[in-house]
């Protein structure tokens, strides 16, 4: 028999709840007084995501120096392969969103800190280039499909509904922290012994010790609803998924397709933020020199977002999801205007702080809003497809940054670096005016009729599947 799908796992948005402006903001205070008594596992998924986002970080801020400076490929070929690894990180998003469903929160995130390690372990003892990047296109690519939904769906299990926005925010704290950290690590190697490949074979063996101790701390979550059944493990072996019928189930409803425009829309301005691991080091080498040091300015932009994201939180209580996205995508298309005025460290600066003043207000309600609209049980999916904006944008960033670089910002010859920047700007600026003008056509409706798509039809929808 057809059953209904449940329309939101969240309760009541917020921003929905008509409180005054006092009243709001003491809300906000007790949220975190109420995350507080959350079960332990919050806070070591907290300090888990530190070490294992840390750790593929350190690929991502190593991936432009070392195809250039280490492999000898010129910008645009650089920027096809960081865009072909993008690609790879989408099928393998789109691919395991029904294992986090089935296999829970802990074995997805054990497989992603076991492909990590080998990955970083493969890159260590190979000396051959074709090995190398196949070995990030399999390994690195599926560690971060695996890895970013699944703690996203984790903090949904492990809070209740009036802590879950302050908890993506925390948890956002942590991928900044860690992500900042391996800026910090990978530029002061690099400092001590140059960019040589020996230099970067030190930053693959700490990235694996790194994963080690990630997995050791991994190994103490639990599989938990505490909203429904308190620190009760749920028993996932009940549930009877079926891989393609799971996503299937998914594809027939409009609010899948409605968030998956969405989300292509959000590549645009996620590619901002790529741009700093992927084109920043390299422009920083050639308009302020070789030793120029970019993992201390991606440390700024981590210490800004540790501060601006719990306190932007507080934006959740006046305004809807939705709303936040569209401007935090507008604040950080406005981070490109510094760099017109050329490269130096105040423009950089400059450029960091509003990108990550629209990073911290767009990115966790990102989450908040996925889960706002996904249907029950089907989280996975729907968070793999939140996640794809990350994926995406490097295809993005790495196509437009290998043409760019080349075109407008060479290693040798005459430099318009402003051109490069204008172009990124006017793109990235379009977007949330697109999000505004379009908002009935991509925003989800509250209490939607008939959730089907009309050339699809409505699906069986099996009471196994749901976690209850």
């Amino acid at each position: 028999m057809e059953k209904p799908i449940e329309a939101y796992t969240e309760s009541t948005p917020l921003i929905n709840q008509k409180l005054g402006t006092k009243e709001a903001f003491y809300t906000f205070l007790r949220s975190f007084r109420e995350l507080a008594q959350s079960p332990r596992d919050i806070w070591l998924l907290y300090i888990y995501e530190l070490f294992a986002y840390g750790a593929l970080c350190m690929i991502v801020v190593s991936l432009s120096l070392y195809f250039t400076k280490i492999l000898g490929f010129s910008d645009i070929v650089a920027g096809y392969i960081i865009a072909s690894f993008g690609l790879s990180g989408v099928i393998s998003s789109l691919c395991l969103g029904q294992f986090i469903d089935r296999y829970g929160i802990k074995w997805s995130l054990l497989l992603s800190n076991l492909l990590g390690f080998m990955m970083f372990i493969l890159l260590f003892i190979s000396n051959n280039t074709v090995v190398e990047i196949l070995v990030l296109f399999i390994f690195c690519s599926t560690s971060f499909a695996l890895n970013i939904p699944t703690v996203k769906l984790a903090v949904k299990y492990y809070t209740l509904t009036t802590t879950r926005s302050l908890g993506y925010s925390f948890l956002f704290i942590s991928f900044f922290a860690g992500s900042g950290l391996a800026g910090i690590i990978v530029d002061f190697i690099l400092t001590l012994f140059g960019t040589e490949k020996a230099t970067f074979k030190i930053i693959f063996i700490i990235g694996a010790c790194i994963f080690v101790i990630a997995t050791t701390i991994g190994l103490r979550l639990r599989q938990l609803d505490y909203e429904d059944s308190g620190e009760n493990e749920v028993d996932l072996s009940q549930r009877n998924l079926d891989g393609w019928k799971h996503t299937k189930e998914c594809m027939v409803l409009k609010s899948f397709w409605r968030f998956f425009v969405l989300a292509l829309l959000l590549v645009i301005i996620k590619a901002v933020y790529m741009y700093i691991f992927i084109v920043l080091p390299i422009y920083m080498y050639r308009e302020i020199g070789e030793g120029a040091h970019f993992g201390y300015i991606l440390a700024i932009n981590k210490l800004i977002m540790i501060i601006s994201i719990p306190s932007c939180t507080i934006l959740v209580y006046y305004f809807s999801h939705y709303t936040l996205l569209a401007i935090g995508g507008f604040i950080s298309s406005l981070s490109f205007i510094p760099l017109l005025f050329g490269g130096s460290y105040l423009t950089v600066i400059a450029f960091i702080v509003i990108v990550s003043i629209g990073e911290s207000i767009y990115s966790p309600r990102l989450i908040d809003y996925t889960l706002q609209i996904t249907p029950k049980g089907r989280e996975g999916v729907f968070l793999a497809v939140a996640a794809s904006p990350i994926v995406l944008s490097v295809i993005l960033a790495g196509l437009m940054s290998g043409f760019l670089l080349d075109t407008y910002c060479p290693e040798n010859g005459d430099r318009e670096c402003w051109k490069m920047w204008s172009i990124s700007g006017f793109m990235t600026i379009l977007v949330p005016f697109f999000m505004i003008i379009f908002r009935s056509c991509l925003e989800q409706p509250e209490n939607e009729e008939d959730p089907y798509m009309p050339c699809m039809g409505s699906t069986e929808m099996n009471s196994d599947d749901e976690i209850n």
